[in-house]
């Protein structure tokens, strides 16, 4: 099936080369610039396959990284996680994520080498890495890795099964009380005083996590490494808080 669709586009590219040629000289190439294409927003926690428009295969994990399957039934469902305006963890089965290496791998942790940036040029998107700017591609094989450079060929199509990234949950239950009006008094809790930037405090060598991260709760909740794996370790803390050096802690963080 896969070369069957290798072949139509394969004509229907040489058709467009032949009719296109007589106008480039008017028109130029028509290949989008990186100044004329667009970051993707709307796509934010969506759930979506990847579909390379060149040959219809479909981005699937297996277990030597990400390859090309010719069935969308057999695609890697991503959730495009947003970490900043146009970048995006394509969080997978298992909080499985595509990292930015030839051939591409996969990696559990949310961090820089698994951020891309997507850019839209029509109904298809460029996906290159914020860490060394190298493009998502097709390599040999049916294989799938990085590049130098690329241009815009992915299709994102609408899929079911995602994964659920981890995010801070209330954990409140119960009907809050209101008043009676929009000017009526209410009754709660205020934190007046906080301290946001607390985790800089000595260059980061003091606080262990910080209110937010770009890669989510579970890296922004994360005890000191130096704390060890059962908190003895963390020896200011211990005297500070317990009076002795070596009281034990939790060192899990979220969602411990």
């Amino acid at each position: 099936m896969l070369r069957t669709v290798r072949g139509l586009r394969a004509r229907r590219s040489s058709l467009a080369v032949v009719a296109g040629s007589a106008f480039l000289p008017l028109l130029g190439s028509g290949a989008a610039t990186a100044a004329e294409l667009k970051p993707a927003y709307s796509i934010v926690g969506g759930c979506y396959a990847l579909q390379d428009q060149a040959d219809g295969g479909f981005v699937a994990r297996d277990s030597r990284g990400y390859g090309l399957v010719e069935r969308r039934s057999g695609a890697t469902a991503f959730r495009l996680q947003a970490t900043a305006l146009g970048r995006y963890l394509l969080f997978g089965e298992g909080g499985k994520m595509p990292q930015a290496t030839s051939p591409l791998t996969w990696r559990t942790t949310p961090a820089l080498p698994a951020d891309w940036v997507i850019d839209e040029d029509g109904p298809v998107v460029r996906i290159t890495s914020h860490m060394n700017g190298r493009t998502l591609s097709p390599g040999s094989g049916d294989r799938v890795t990085v590049r130098e450079s690329g241009s815009a060929r992915w299709e994102l199509v609408p899929t079911d099964g995602c994964a659920t990234f981890p995010e801070l949950q209330v954990g409140a239950s119960g009907v809050p009380f209101k008043g009676a009006s929009p000017t009526a008094p209410v009754r709660g809790f205020l934190d007046t005083h906080t301290h946001v930037s607390a985790y800089r405090f000595i260059g980061g060598k003091f606080h262990c996590g910080r209110p937010w991260s770009p890669y989510g709760v579970s890296v922004a909740m994360k005890d000191c490494p130096d704390h060890g794996t059962d908190g003895s370790t963390a020896l200011v803390e211990n005297l500070l808080t317990y009076g002795n050096l070596t009281t034990k802690h939790d060192t899990t963080g979220w969602p411990s």
